[in-house]
């Protein structure tokens, strides 16, 4: 079969229009690794975000954004973003890395 889109996915959380509400949130969460043997106990899941991959071959295919937004405010504060490495009670805590990847021959790195 040849499809056109692929099927999307949407969670969106309610809306709260009541005095002083707030709306809903949206938690995504991986599995944990819950056994506690000392010889390899396993690991925490990983949450994995990609944009779509454009296989055309033209110069107007592009890959398909990730888009992250924290939510505005009317008059408050907006919403702040958070990005942070994981823990360790005994190791070192994790790396962050934000990676712009070298452009094409006609192109500037972002």
């Amino acid at each position: 079969r040849n499809y056109t889109k692929g099927g999307p996915i949407s969670v969106v959380a309610g809306d709260a229009n009541a005095f002083a509400s707030t709306g809903g949130d949206v938690f995504v969460s991986a599995g944990n690794g819950t056994s506690t043997d000392y010889g390899d106990g396993g690991n925490g899941g990983t949450i994995r975000i990609h944009g779509g991959h454009a296989h055309g071959q033209s110069i107007i295919d592009s890959g398909g954004k990730i888009i992250i937004n924290a939510g505005g405010a009317a008059v408050g504060n907006g919403g702040d973003l958070i990005v942070s490495s994981g823990i360790s009670y005994t190791g070192s805590s994790g790396d962050v890395s934000l990676n712009s990847p070298s452009s094409g021959s006609h192109g500037v790195s972002g």
